[in-house]
């Protein structure tokens, strides 16, 4: 259920941001390759490790139909609300930085960044549906912990290798941009962790 939530929530944020910049008339923020190196390689790695998660209480409960326990209103509410409110904060960011003027390829740069490092970082939020974030160990899934680090170095080989930089179709982010997206990826968690409550 958490990789349903986790896998189908990221797919459906970047459709909706390709969707909306195209009917916007803007360049595409995403181009191909870095759809894939985030769905491909960020993202399978963090999905594998929610096996190694520990039982929670309310799988002791007597199950009902597979097909009703997986579906249920909760993994509804959470997939599309957090698809359509993260796509459209991410949309809004890269809409007001190019109509500001911004280089658009550090722009675009920026948003293939917080895509990838956003989508590392939910995991983590993920791991308890029932629980607010602080009131867990965010590190004691190693496999997990491995996967983001292993994730997150991939994301700044992706940016910061000039080999790299050619086939991803990104550039160096200077140190400003770099912290912005530190910043945006934690916003990003707070509003999650606030659709958990709002669900709750």
């Amino acid at each position: 259920k958490k990789v349903i939530i986790y896998l189908l929530s990221n797919s459906f944020t970047g459709l909706l941001l390709i969707g909306g910049s195209v009917l916007a008339g803007l360049g595409i923020p995403l181009n191909a390759l870095q759809i894939l190196w985030v769905n491909f390689f960020t993202d399978s790695f963090p999905a594998v490790s929610f096996a190694f998660e520990d039982g929670e209480d309310y799988l002791k409960q007597p199950p009902p139909k597979i097909r009703e326990r997986l579906f249920d209103g909760q993994l509804r509410f959470l997939v599309l609300t957090m698809s359509l409110l993260t796509s459209s904060l991410i949309f809004g960011v890269y809409f007001m930085l190019m109509k500001l003027g911004f280089d658009a390829e550090i722009v675009k740069t920026f948003i293939f960044a917080v895509f990838s490092v956003y989508t590392l970082f939910l995991s983590f939020a993920i791991r308890h549906l029932h629980t607010p974030i602080y009131k867990y160990n965010i590190l004691d899934n190693p496999y997990l912990l491995y996967s983001n680090l292993f994730g997150i170095g991939l994301t700044l080989v992706a940016v910061y290798v000039p080999f790299f930089n050619q086939i991803m179709g990104t550039v160096p982010l200077p140190l400003p941009w770099a912290l912005g997206v530190i910043g945006f990826v934690l916003i990003i968690l707070t509003l999650f962790e606030t659709i958990k409550r709002l669900r709750r």
